[in-house]
């Protein structure tokens, strides 16, 4: 039997990682990702703290006035 409601209660976890992305590396670059990856850590999570490391550098360097020389 299937029951009907007028709304969606919510049930579930919320997902974590909603935006998909297909990129292309030079041969050899998943090698190099397997050398250094911890042992918890697969490619995709090793992809995602080398971004958001890189997206830190990048907005911290973007709040930095710039001197004149």
């Amino acid at each position: 039997m299937v029951v009907e409601t007028a709304s969606h209660t919510g049930v579930g976890r919320k997902r974590k990682w909603v935006e998909d992305m297909v990129a292309r590396f030079p041969r050899g670059t998943f090698e190099r990702i397997a050398q250094v990856s911890r042992e918890t850590e697969d490619r995709t999570d090793f992809v995602r703290e080398a971004v958001e490391g890189e997206l830190k550098r990048r907005e911290a360097e973007a709040r930095t006035p710039r001197r004149k020389r």
